[in-house]
This record gives C-alpha cells, sequence and structure tokens, in this order.
C-alpha cells in the first residue's frame, strides 16, 4: 500500500472498505440518538484516559514504564501464572480497552453529529494512541502491554482485538494525522496483520471467527490474496460449528451466555467484508434464534450455557447492527433493537460489546428514518412458536405462547434442567435462577436439575422422553424413576411429577432482581404487581431467601404420587383430579382442559414404540 492517504480521496482504500467505513451517515433522529449514546459511552471512559499517553489506565493502578525488551521472551508457563495473577488483570483493559476506546473517539471525531467532531483534544489523543501502540509492538508485530502477552499465550484472536480498532481509527482520522506520524501508523498496522497471518487461530469457536473476520478485512485493505485465501479456509472451519441450521450460534458443542455474541459479532463481520449472499438467511435465523432464547421483557432463559454463565445479562448490544441491517427483511427486528437500547437505558449501562462499538455499525448501516416500530405488527414467529434445539451436547425446547414464555432443558452442561424461567406477558420473569441457586425436584439421589435426559425416546427399555400435541403441545420425559410432565396451552405451564419416589422436595428459584416478595396463599403464590402467579396442589410452601442472596425459594414437601404445579394468570381453575385415575382437568381463559397420564413404560423388551406414553387427552 505504501504510504498513500487512507481516506480514499486518492482511491487508497478498497471500494468495498470505502462503502462500508466512509459512507455518510444520515442526519436522522435515529442517528442522532446513537451519537449521543456512544458520545456517553466515550466519555464515560475518558476519565481514566491519558491524553498525553493515549492509553487507559484504570483508576488507582500505577503507570507503567515502557514495556521491557527483554519480558517479551519471559517463559509461557510464567506467563500463565501472571494471566491469573489479580495484579495484572488490569493490563488486559490496558491493552485492548484503549484500543476500542481509540477506534470510538475516532468514529467521534469524524462525525459531524458528534459532540467531539473535530475535537482537538480528541485528535491529539489519537496521535498519542497511536505513538503508544507502535511503543508497545514487539519486532514480531505482536502487541504486548505486559509480560503475559495475551496474544500468544490465550490466542491470536487476541491481537486481532487490538488491531480491529486502530485499523478503523486509521481510516476514519488518519488524513489529519501529521505526515510523519501518519506513514508511521501505517507501517505498524501492516507489521501488526502480517504477525496475525501466519500465527493461525483455527479454533472452530468464537476465537476462529475473530481471526477470520480481521484476516479478510487486512486481506481487503492490502490487497493480498493470501490473506483472503487463509480467511476462508479458517471460516470454513468454524462456520459448520457455529452455524446451527436451527439458528443456534454454539461455542465448543452448545450455546454460550457470552461466546455466541462474541462469535456472532464477527460472523456478522465476516458477511459483511466478505458479502458472502449464502449467509444471509444463516444470520436472520440467528437472530430469531436470539431473539427466542430471551423473554419478553429481555430476561435470558437460563440452563444451557456451554462454557460460561452469565446471570441476568447478555451482551445483547452485539446484536444491535445485525437487527438493524436485517430489519429491511424483518422490520420487527427494529422492535427488538429498540427493546434492547431500552434495557440499557432503563439500567443505567453505557451500550457495549465487540466491534469497536455496535452503535458505530448502527449508523454505518442503518436505512435512515424508517417507519416507527410502534407500527410493525409482530410477526408469527415472534408471537407464538415452540422451538426444539439441539446440539452435541444440549437439548432444549423454547416455548413462546400469547400468555406467557419458558424454556424446558433435557440435556446441557449446566445443572439447571427442566424449567428455571416463566414469565407472563410482558412481564419479568416470576421464576428464574440465581448463580448457585435454581429450580428443581430432589427425591431419592434424583436431583431433576443435575441429571440429563437420555438423547434417544427409548434407552434402557425405558421411554426417556415423548412429545405430542392432543390436547395441547406436551412434553414427557424420565430421570431415573421419576417423571416429569409438561402441558402447553395459550395461557398456562402445566407441570406434573409423576412417580413413587416417597417423600420429594420441589423447589421454584426466584431472582429477586426479577420478581417482587411473593404472597403465599392457598392454592397459590401470587406476586404483588404482576399478572403472573404459580398454583399449586397440597401444602403451601416454604418462602424466604435462599444462601445465594437476592434469591428467594419456594420450597415445597410433597410424598404424593402425583405433584402438581400451574404457572398462569388468574383465569387458572383446577377442576378435578382422580389420582387412582391419573386424570386431571383444568381451565383457563383460552379454554378447558381433560387428559390423563398414560401408564409408564415397564423394562420389557417387547415393547419397542413409545405411543402409550405422555399425555392423553379426554
Amino acid at each position: 500500500m505504501g504510504t498513500q492517504d487512507p481516506d480514499h480521496r486518492a482511491g487508497t482504500l478498497p471500494p468495498r472498505l470505502a462503502e462500508l467505513f466512509l459512507r455518510p451517515v444520515p442526519e436522522t433522529p435515529e442517528n442522532r440518538r446513537y451519537q449521543g449514546l456512544l458520545d456517553e459511552a466515550v466519555e464515560a471512559q475518558l476519565k481514566d484516559f491519558d491524553f498525553d499517553r493515549g492509553l487507559l489506565f484504570p483508576s488507582g493502578q500505577d503507570r507503567p514504564a515502557q514495556f521491557p525488551d527483554h519480558r517479551a521472551e519471559w517463559p509461557l508457563e510464567e506467563r500463565h501464572r501472571l494471566a491469573n495473577d489479580p495484579g495484572y488483570y488490569w493490563y488486559y483493559g490496558h491493552g485492548r480497552g484503549s484500543a476500542a476506546l481509540l477506534g470510538q473517539m475516532a468514529f467521534c471525531y469524524r462525525q459531524p453529529l458528534s459532540r467531539h467532531f473535530r475535537s482537538e483534544r480528541f485528535l491529539e489523543g489519537l496521535r498519542q494512541g497511536f505513538r503508544a501502540y507502535r511503543g508497545h509492538q514487539l519486532p514480531s508485530g505482536e502487541f504486548a502491554f505486559c509480560p503475559v502477552r495475551y496474544s500468544t499465550l490465550w490466542g491470536t484472536h487476541e491481537m486481532a482485538w487490538r488491531l480491529e480498532p486502530l485499523l478503523y481509527a486509521y481510516w476514519w482520522m488518519g488524513r489529519d494525522l501529521p505526515e510523519g506520524d501518519r506513514v508511521a501508523a501505517e507501517g505498524m498496522l501492516q507489521k501488526g496483520a502480517e504477525f496475525l497471518l501466519p500465527t493461525l487461530c483455527d479454533d472452530p469457536n468464537n476465537r476462529g471467527c475473530v481471526w477470520s473476520a480481521l484476516i479478510q478485512l487486512c486481506g481487503l485493505w492490502l490487497g493480498e490474496e493470501r490473506f483472503l485465501e487463509a480467511a476462508r479456509r479458517v471460516w470454513n472451519v468454524c462456520k459448520p460449528n457455529v452455524l446451527n441450521p436451527s439458528g443456534q450460534v454454539t461455542e465448543q458443542g452448545g450455546p454460550d451466555a457470552n461466546y455466541s455474541y462474541t462469535a456472532f459479532s464477527y460472523v456478522f463481520l465476516y458477511w459483511l467484508y466478505s458479502a458472502d449472499a449464502s449467509l444471509d438467511d444463516a444470520i436472520l435465523r440467528a437472530l430469531q434464534w436470539f431473539t427466542l432464547t430471551h423473554t419478553r421483557s429481555g430476561y435470558p432463559f437460563e440452563g444451557t450455557s456451554s462454557r460460561k454463565r452469565i446471570v441476568l445479562d447478555r451482551p445483547r448490544a452485539d446484536l444491535l447492527p445485525a437487527l438493524i441491517l436485517c430489519s429491511r427483511r424483518e422490520p420487527y427486528f427494529r422492535v427488538i433493537a429498540e427493546r434492547i437500547l431500552e434495557e440499557y437505558r432503563s439500567s443505567g449501562r453505557h451500550v457495549g460489546g465487540h466491534m469497536v462499538s455496535p452503535l458505530i455499525w448502527m449508523m454505518l448501516l442503518g436505512p435512515g428514518s424508517v417507519t416507527t416500530p410502534e407500527a410493525v405488527a409482530e410477526p408469527a414467529w415472534h408471537r407464538e412458536s415452540i422451538l426444539d434445539c439441539r446440539t452435541d451436547l444440549t437439548r432444549y425446547s423454547l416455548i413462546r405462547k400469547p400468555g406467557y414464555q419458558t424454556s424446558v432443558t433435557l440435556r446441557s452442561l449446566q445443572p439447571m434442567k427442566g424449567l428455571q424461567t416463566w414469565a407472563c406477558g410482558d412481564e419479568p420473569p416470576i421464576v428464574h435462577p440465581g448463580l448457585g441457586v435454581c429450580s428443581g425436584t430432589r427425591a431419592w439421589g434424583i436431583d431433576t436439575a443435575s441429571m440429563n435426559v437420555s438423547t434417544r425416546p427409548m434407552a434402557a427399555n425405558f421411554y426417556d422422553q415423548a412429545r405430542g400435541a392432543d390436547p395441547a403441545p406436551w412434553l414427557s420425559y424420565r430421570q431415573e424413576h421419576l417423571w416429569t410432565h409438561y402441558l402447553f396451552t395459550a395461557l398456562t405451564t402445566l407441570v406434573v411429577l409423576d412417580g413413587k419416589t416417597g417423600r420429594r422436595a420441589t423447589t421454584w428459584a426466584l431472582n429477586r432482581a426479577a420478581v417482587p416478595v411473593p404472597l403465599v396463599r392457598p392454592g397459590v403464590v401470587e406476586f404483588p404487581g404482576r399478572r403472573g402467579r404459580l398454583h399449586y396442589l397440597g401444602d403451601p410452601p416454604r418462602c424466604g431467601e435462599s444462601v445465594e442472596a437476592g434469591v428467594w425459594r419456594l420450597d415445597f414437601d410433597s410424598s404424593e404420587e402425583l405433584t402438581v404445579f400451574a404457572f398462569s394468570d388468574d383465569s387458572f381453575r383446577l377442576l378435578e383430579w382422580d389420582w387412582a385415575m391419573r386424570r386431571l382437568a383444568f381451565e383457563d381463559a383460552s379454554g378447558r382442559f381433560r387428559f390423563e397420564l398414560a401408564p409408564r413404560p415397564v423394562a420389557d423388551p417387547s415393547r419397542t414404540d413409545s405411543s402409550g406414553f405422555g399425555l392423553r387427552g379426554l
């Protein structure tokens, strides 16, 4: 590339990248709001930004000397030790967070909608930031801010995360750097790209997605086919392991509360950079799946995360650019985007995420003024659906009905099987787990939250799971000698525990961040100010705080063969129950339902079908 001007006036930035990064941002109410949110997020970080040195220094931290060259050769074992030393944690944000902030500052500097448009202070901070990264670049091209050297310790996707914002910043404001700084910055970025290429990161998960997207970007910038070929090679490894045909975005065998969002961020960027139209439908399905993994009020369905748990929060800002861009095909995505932004506003959090900032891409990719979200009709997939999802390690169902949303997990790595979240309408959930306390039943060594259900409908001559649609959609499964049956009407989720297990204890966990103090009455637990409630048959529960602060427990004891719970509104009525005949009838505002529990299967090798197992309408 040489030392040509990076702002496209002489054709330096290839047309594909110029189209993405240098397009004018229309002055619309939406973009003014997005830029205002970005300005606020940047300003919140500036308290820790040293404009003279161009880097973040978290409050209370000593400012380190220049990186000593001899530390670059510290043994890998020693760097592993330091990576887990709390005294070194802040270096991670120092190196990665500083780059992200420089990218955000450069966009604000370039945009007339920003309060920091053409700010001389920002220009000087950016100039010093580029100098700082040059000073922390090893001869190999790697950025190193402490002995840990994250890019060669955890993978070169870490280098990609530091190089990406600096590339953006250079393209957005490089023309205003002095000539010497501009030439030096371009040399630094090219050196960083050359470090990434041979240090392959082909893990078939979020790390590989990050690496392939950034190598694709570098290949377009440099006009180098060797970069583009390497990006395609790694992407072809990642794609089948990350994008599930059902729409799931997976991480090492299952969906993840954190890394599925990381992976999707860079799947999205690879899609943008490569203009690969074959990914169009996969992106759309993924957005639908992400949406259905939350209640209408924005709470995540817990229990299936493959690597990491993030209680009550997932980094949903990462979805915003794709939601805005894909709203041209599915207008309701704009409604979902607005709800996510409202979640951030109401919680007082700044909009963060990957891709330097999702807000930037919302402005670059948005269609400008559009129909207000309130005027967009709710599509059928969002209004009512049951999505059965499987991976190598998980199986779970996402249930969305006119009156509620819930999920049921049969298999996962987390000790959170069964029903963990139930929300009525647009309300926050009345049942939702904490970090260590969840819902489940314990009886005779059985723990329904911990035990997986078999992958097959029948195993060991027992029928382990069955599904049907009469008298309403239902799901039944076995864990040892305890069966759990669910019946899903438009307004009610009926739960029946079935088995001669002697005394058993059932706990429903209520996260106080989502639910008010419960009010226990005969046959029903109410929640002040909420329509959703828990109906039960038998003795009232004990109610109190768990060992985990912030989580209430409803503890039910039962010695009955059948135990009944119903999550519904105040229209639910239990009409009759005949334990001898194993029959039950109830009604809610959507209708009346009578059914029986079909005889439990026995260990009979001659029986090979499950037609008699489950719930039967009467």
